[in-house]
């Protein structure tokens, strides 16, 4: 697949979850080369075969940026609606110190109560993988 069609295919599925007041001007930047941006990949210390060991700095064109910014201005409610509580990193007015905390009061009453207590932690990244950059 070209990376002219995986642009056209992400611009048509982020129209689908979009508000339909963008929906339309989503279908036609799609189209265009504004869109283009440059991955530069800066090496990290350590084994460089592995792709965690580089940190990737994306460059943006005027136009994407400014499409970007109004992207994500609009977006911004229709998507919060769509996630869950527990989500809360990345959120406005929510912050993982919440959760955190809720945890360590957990810990503490457990402790204190003389009672098992039994986390799960769960790494998302190396249990589904990442984005592929």
């Amino acid at each position: 697949m070209s990376i002219r069609a995986d642009k056209q295919k992400y611009v048509e599925e982020l129209a689908m979850i979009a508000p339909s007041s963008i929906q339309e001007d989503l279908r036609r930047i799609g189209t265009t080369d504004r869109l283009e941006r440059h991955l530069i990949n800066i090496p990290k210390e350590g084994d460089l075969s592995k792709c965690e060991k580089y940190t990737s700095i994306t460059l943006l064109s005027v136009p994407r940026k400014f499409f970007n910014r109004v992207l994500l201005d609009r977006m911004k409610d229709s998507v919060d609606v769509r996630l869950r509580d527990q989500q809360a990193g990345f959120r406005k007015d929510r912050s993982c110190t919440e959760q955190i905390a809720t945890l360590r009061i957990i810990a503490e009453q457990s402790v204190k109560w003389n009672s098992s207590l039994y986390i799960d932690v769960l790494d998302h990244e190396k249990a589904f993988g990442s984005m592929h950059r």
